[in-house]
């Protein structure tokens, strides 16, 4: 009698520190695309987190899949992540580890090593662009260099968000570019209008941002509220992500409302309100929020540095964020500009439909279920 020998299951861990409430856009793009492993063939799944919210949050969207199994671990972000986990890692005989928050462990004890590399700003030189605006985030970055540079060199794979981080980490790490794999930002459906929505924007400019300086938020902003026509042709211009003036260090003006951080059913409520929106960064490896304001209905002006020419194609506005003369030429456009116009929309959505989370959570699952 022939005896069939059967496939073991695949175990794979993935840190989901990033998972929380009040996540931001790497936590986003994990909790999006992670929906794809309720479909990974043959495994089973630890998802370890060091955030009580976040381990709410797996429970609930991954409560029915018995393959998958969800754990808190109370422990600082750096000593989970090279102590605990090459430690489980090495007891558990465990196939695949995805690390997914710009770093991972300098250790490898999985017999694959995956990391999810948004960008590699923090690689960079120029402190212009990179320096936090917290100690948290200094050593925050400092961290991810320091790891990364090692973790990179050991990792059999990298998942990055766009063909411009592609080529950034080819650069800055000097990795194989045979191993990088895109799964891009998405958006979702949600964000959409009917032809009654166009007509009832109110003229309004939204930035969706932060503080840090690579969002090159204060510059603009001054230049915004200093320019008379601007102000006398829009309601208010909306910040979302950062809580005050304070904040940018410049001060208040009652034509400027921030709202700091905010519920994406909120954000999307002001996305479907504005006429227009703006995206200033210096650095971007993708830019979920251009991508979400023109599946909102948005009119969006976006610099031309990063990833955004690539994103929005020919659907963005684009200026240069170094140039005076350019940003001066952007700010008298958006002055001029009217509310899109419905076959204006269309080419919206046919542009913002490329970038689905439904396709970058099916890219994930296909992924995990070709690698061996």
């Amino acid at each position: 009698m022939t005896m069939i020998k059967l496939n073991p299951k695949k175990k794979i861990v993935i840190d989901c520190c990033l998972i929380s409430n009040d996540m931001r856009g790497m936590g986003i793009y994990l909790k999006k695309i992670l929906y794809g492993i309720n479909d990974v063939h043959d495994s089973d799944i630890l998802l370890l987190t060091n955030s009580r919210k976040g381990l709410s949050i797996l429970k609930k969207n991954f409560k029915s899949n018995k393959n998958i199994t969800v754990k808190y671990i109370g422990m600082p972000q750096p000593i989970l992540e090279q102590i605990y986990i090459p430690l489980i890692c090495l007891i558990k005989n465990i196939d695949f580890l995805i690390s997914s928050g710009d770093s991972g462990s300098i250790l490898k004890t999985s017999k694959k090593s995956i990391l999810i590399i948004h960008d590699v700003l923090y690689m960079k030189t120029d402190k212009n662009k990179i320096t936090g605006n917290t100690l948290r985030r200094k050593f925050g970055r400092f961290y991810r260099k320091i790891v990364v540079s090692i973790a990179s060199k050991k990792a059999d794979l990298i998942i990055t968000v766009s063909n411009f981080a592609k080529k950034d980490i080819i650069k800055e790490l000097s990795v194989n570019e045979k191993i990088i794999n895109i799964i891009p930002n998405g958006v979702d459906t949600s964000l959409e209008i009917d032809s009654q929505g166009l007509l009832e924007k109110n003229r309004r400019i939204l930035i969706v941002s932060g503080s840090d300086k690579q969002k090159n938020l204060r510059p603009i902003l001054q230049k915004l509220v200093n320019n008379k026509m601007l102000c006398a042709s829009f309601d208010a211009i909306d910040v979302v992500g950062v809580k005050d003036a304070n904040e940018l260090n410049m001060k208040s003006y009652s034509f400027i409302n921030f709202y700091g951080f905010i519920q994406h059913h909120q954000i999307i409520n002001l996305y479907k309100q504005s006429s227009h929106f703006l995206i200033p960064s210096l650095y971007e490896s993708f830019g979920i929020p251009a991508i979400e304001a023109l599946m909102a209905g948005c009119k969006v002006f976006s610099s031309n540095t990063g990833a955004l020419c690539e994103v929005l194609a020919d659907r963005g506005i684009f200026f240069n964020p170094y140039d005076n003369d350019s940003i001066n030429s952007m700010i008298e456009n958006i002055v001029k500009s009217e509310t899109i116009s419905e076959e204006e929309y269309k080419k919206n959505l046919y542009q913002a439909s490329k970038y689905l989370w439904s396709n970058s959570a099916l890219k994930f699952t296909n992924l995990l279920n070709e690698i061996k």
